[in-house]
């Protein structure tokens, strides 16, 4: 980009051009003093010749000017269309951790980057997703690679299942799903219009890498629980409504809580009053403790009746289900989620 002229330039300029122009002017009346029988000519023709210059200089001057504007405006455009498309919209959400970068091409592929810790000792590593844009109505992670920060050393590179759905605006998530301290890694999976899935790439301290745990994509909509060391699931479809608690035991992560409810006619063909009832379950460590009908919320509802006293203790605020605690059982990655 051309120096802008200094405030002292255009006058410095002007000087040499009154030097000149007395220069030359001097010289002609050298030779107009032996040329011209008459001495009068010579000081119309010195004016002359002195607004000549004077005009030439202040278009140079001009120039000069519109020359360095538009030199520096074409650099601005040049700079302008340099810069890759990069957006931070695939930033990871609340409850999670990580930086990100996201670019596209006009190939349909997409790369994500990511820079994030495993935890406060280890060298920072830099993650790179692979997204085919083209494939189902999302696009899908075709390969998740992992170096080292510093040195660009491979670390591991990551080829998620056949299939799955880049249905968030992150493609990959560093959270701690295990809780000991340590980041793992969620990648999508599947979307549906009410849940989402994620496959999880658990931290190995041993083999210093990620393995994959498919026990993870049981989890519906998941809530991470960090406080409680638990995953919390919410579900709803047409008919059956469920809220799981999962945790990880013996590395695997387990449905250890259930209530759910569906109509009662979903299960039993004979039930007295069946339009009006619902069939709630409650399961607690494996085991199952309620099992029981409840008054539902209206005659064709999938809800039941909240008036019923059998589900009062389910409702209660700060109770083990506080189902009506919305914040509790939102999926951590809601806000991220793409329009279905």
């Amino acid at each position: 980009m051309p120096k802008k002229a200094q405030s002292g330039g255009g006058r410095g300029l002007l000087h040499r051009v009154f030097d000149k122009v007395d220069c030359q002017a001097t010289k002609k009346r050298i030779k107009m003093k032996h040329a011209l029988p008459h001495k009068k000519l010579l000081i119309p023709l010195f004016l002359l010749i002195l607004f000549l210059s004077l005009a030439s200089c202040s278009k140079n001057v001009t120039d000069i000017t519109s020359t360095g504007e538009a030199a520096s405006s074409a650099a601005n455009n040049v700079a302008a269309h340099e810069v890759p498309n990069i957006s931070n919209s695939a930033l990871p959400t609340a409850g999670t951790d990580g930086q990100a970068t996201s670019l596209s091409d006009t190939t349909g592929t997409e790369t994500q980057s990511f820079t994030f810790q495993v935890n406060s000792i280890m060298p920072v590593y830099q993650c790179v997703a692979t997204i085919d844009a083209g494939v189902n109505w999302c696009g899908t992670t075709t390969q998740i690679t992992i170096t080292e920060m510093d040195n660009n050393k491979l670390i591991q590179t990551i080829v998620p299942p056949a299939g799955n759905e880049e249905a968030t605006t992150s493609a990959a998530y560093f959270v701690d799903v295990t809780f000991d301290g340590n980041l793992d890694i969620l990648i999508p999976q599947e979307h549906s219009a009410h849940y989402i899935t994620f496959n999880a790439y658990i931290w190995d301290n041993a083999a210093q890498q990620f393995i994959e745990d498919p026990s993870f994509q049981d989890i519906w909509n998941p809530a991470i629980d960090s406080a409680n060391k638990q995953i919390l699931a919410r579900d709803t479809n047409s008919e059956i409504t469920s809220y799981v608690i999962t945790k990880y035991e013996d590395g695997q992560f387990v449905a250890t809580d259930s209530l759910g409810w569906q109509p009662a006619d979903l299960d039993i063909d004979q039930v007295p009053n069946a339009e009006n009832l619902i069939h709630l379950r409650e399961i607690r460590s494996g085991i199952t403790v309620v099992d029981t009908y409840v008054a539902s919320s209206g005659q064709g509802s999938i809800g039941f009746d909240k008036n019923d006293p059998q589900v009062q203790s389910y409702l209660a605020p700060g109770s083990y289900w506080d189902l009506n605690n919305n914040s509790k059982w939102q999926c951590t990655f809601q806000g991220d989620l793409k329009p279905w």
